[in-house]
């Protein structure tokens, strides 16, 4: 089997990344339709988990969300991802954002951003939606690991603009971008309990980090076909498993990634060693990426639906928990 095709040249990234461009203020249009919003907010205490909780149980098919932490973003930052496409589906407009005569999408992605920022403003401290040069900022953070970018006279073909000066190369075990290697750890199961002992020993450790969550909330009746596609092989002895999934409780699709970057790739190499060996003495599965670490890598870009999600399906009565890094 060739992986030629995989082999990705650097005039030619931008073929991989999805943003469009800055549509308004606050809002990205991607290649596929699907719009981006980003909100910051200190995640230290969740003041009142009941309210959002009850909000999120509702959202429609559609909305995902990319939570993340970072070496330059210490802050708990969340992207969220609605794909209109999802509720065109078979002309079916019913539990979606889509319930007004306008079908303008930015505005119905507006509406509920505002809602939503409502909902975190009571839930968290120092919520901020992300606007214009904020928002480019962050998306270089996350492709170069640079702090900046100018903002361009016209923010279309951002695909183009973030990845002008990208350097990308792959290795056989690691990534290199701009001046940095880069390897990335993936978190098996559900290891939300252990995420900030996790970021504390790799701050200690002096490594540069991007922790990416990824969660695909899924509506009630997508939530049941997939409980019922998921446990129709399981034997008898199993079945008492049922019980805990079969609940009115929220489900989901959750991804944990760590991305590790330093200019020393020995060094890089020697820290994620010890660092899986942490990790693991935690009780937490994990696989250090090596010849697919270019897909795993593109799948932490928020809006990169296509790209190497191994999740797992989680069914959780308090899924605000999930907005604490």
């Amino acid at each position: 089997m060739s992986l030629k095709e995989y082999d990705i040249k650097n005039n030619e990234i931008s073929e991989w990344i999805p943003y469009l461009g800055l549509m308004t203020p606050r809002i990205i249009q991607n290649k596929d339709d699907s719009l981006i919003s980003i909100i910051e907010y200190d995640d230290s205490s969740l003041m009142n988990k009941d309210n959002l909780n009850k909000f999120l149980k509702q959202l429609p098919l559609g909305i995902s969300f990319y939570f993340e932490k970072s070496t330059l973003s210490p802050i708990t930052t969340c992207y969220i991802i609605w794909n209109p496409a999802y509720d065109l589906k078979n002309n079916k407009l019913s539990n979606s954002l889509i319930k007004e005569t306008n079908n303008d999408h930015f505005y119905i992605f507006d509406k509920f951003l505002d809602e939503f920022f409502s909902k975190m403003n009571k839930s968290f401290q120092n919520v901020n939606i992300l606007s214009k040069q904020d928002v480019l900022n962050r998306l270089y953070r996350i492709l170069t690991y640079e702090k900046s970018i100018a903002m361009p006279d016209v923010t279309l073909y951002l695909d183009c603009y973030l990845t002008q000066d990208f350097s990308y190369k792959k290795y056989k075990h690691m990534l290199k971008i701009g001046e940095y290697y880069t390897n990335c750890i993936r978190l098996l199961g559900y290891p939300n309990f252990f995420v900030k002992d996790i970021l504390s020993y790799i701050k200690n450790m002096n490594l540069n980090y991007r922790y990416s969550r990824r969660i695909t909330v899924l509506d009630n009746q997508t939530k049941i076909q997939t409980q019922e596609n998921y446990f129709k092989n399981w034997c008898s002895s199993h079945r008492s498993f049922l019980s805990v999934f079969c609940t009115k409780e929220s489900a989901f699709y959750i991804e944990n990634i760590i991305v590790l970057y330093d200019r020393n790739k020995d060094f890089l190499n020697e820290q994620i060693l010890q660092l899986d060996k942490y990790i693991n003495n935690k009780g937490i599965a994990t696989i250090s990426e090596n010849y697919n670490i270019g897909d795993t890598w593109f799948s932490t870009i928020p809006g990169m639906f296509r790209s190497g999600y191994c999740h797992s399906l989680v069914s959780c009565k308090n899924i605000s928990y999930n907005f604490i890094l």
